[in-house]
């Protein structure tokens, strides 16, 4: 993603929205590696070289050095921003959208996700969720102490199969 990303930023033939995107991709493998100085250098670019201020690529900083708290609120803001004044980059609020889930997630605030997660997935974007995320459910209502043992003990069953074709198969 780097590589390709740094080649069409060097070319600069796009547009601004094509622009935004291919820097929303560039960050978000650089939040994956936790490379907060790396994504700074993308704000910074983008800022003096393009002109562009991405306010999100700040917030990207804050997740990736774990002020949750403080990305989690700059992103919905943002988000709601975008919203209210009808942007058409849509893939840039899939983005925040992401982020915002990302953020929860790390919080711990399993509600959240697990109710952040149902408008992700409405969405048919690159940045939106393509994982199983059923879990979160079961995540809040442990926190809630209305955790299902019922389908804990089915989950494990299923577990304790799966280890054990595993352990069969290892065994041939």
């Amino acid at each position: 993603v780097w590589r390709n990303g740094e080649e069409l930023l060097k070319e600069g033939k796009m547009s601004s929205s094509e622009m935004e995107f291919v820097v929303a991709m560039m960050t978000e493998a650089l939040i994956q590696l936790g490379a907060s100085e790396a994504i700074t250098g993308i704000y910074i670019w983008a800022k003096e070289l393009k002109g562009s201020k991405f306010n999100w690529v700040q917030y990207a900083v804050e997740e990736t050095q774990a002020k949750h708290e403080d990305a989690l609120s700059n992103y919905s803001s943002l988000l709601e921003k975008m919203r209210l004044s009808r942007s058409e980059n849509s893939q840039i609020q899939d983005f925040v959208s992401k982020r915002i889930l990302n953020c929860y997630m790390n919080l711990g605030n399993w509600e959240e996700a697990a109710n952040w997660n149902v408008c992700l997935n409405q969405s048919s974007s690159i940045f939106s969720v393509n994982e199983d995320l059923s879990y979160l459910k079961n995540l809040s209502n442990f926190d809630l102490e209305e955790f299902n043992a019922i389908e804990a003990d089915g989950f494990l069953d299923e577990v304790r199969n799966l280890s054990t074709f595993h352990d069969m198969q290892r065994s041939l």
